[in-house]
């Protein structure tokens, strides 16, 4: 799990380590998206199941902003694996596997996926 979490920072980390204020959390991914586009913003979807340790670490970065992403660059949507409209998002859309969490995918304003990654994996995998 260390190594999901400390290879995950190090990705976001490189050219966002200035910022300066947190960046906006939605619980909705509908209202992610839409203030991604009024910014043309990336969006930072984590889909967190709370039954999973990892995901509870997870989300404790998030929430205490360690990951440091630029305001101006991205938006976060924590979407709860408990909602079935949730787990429709990421099989279904994002085409991700969630047999691992916590799963993350980013996406550019419109939706096209970027960059993802799920559960926990030795740090050569990222």
């Amino acid at each position: 799990m260390k190594a999901f979490i400390f290879s995950l920072l190090a990705v976001l980390s490189l050219g966002m380590a200035h910022a300066q204020q947190n960046v906006r959390m939605f619980s909705d991914p509908a209202s992610a998206v839409q203030s991604a586009q009024s910014g043309d913003r990336l969006i930072f979807f984590a889909l967190l199941d709370s039954a999973s340790d990892g995901s509870i670490l997870f989300s404790a970065l998030l929430n205490d902003n360690k990951l440091k992403l630029d305001p101006e660059e991205f938006v976060i949507a924590t979407c709860d694996a408990g909602v079935p409209s949730n787990v429709s998002l990421f099989e279904k859309q994002f085409a991700q596997d969630l047999t691992k969490m916590p799963v993350v995918v980013i996406t550019d304003s419109k939706g096209a996926v970027l960059s993802s990654i799920g559960g926990t994996q030795a740090q050569e995998s990222y």
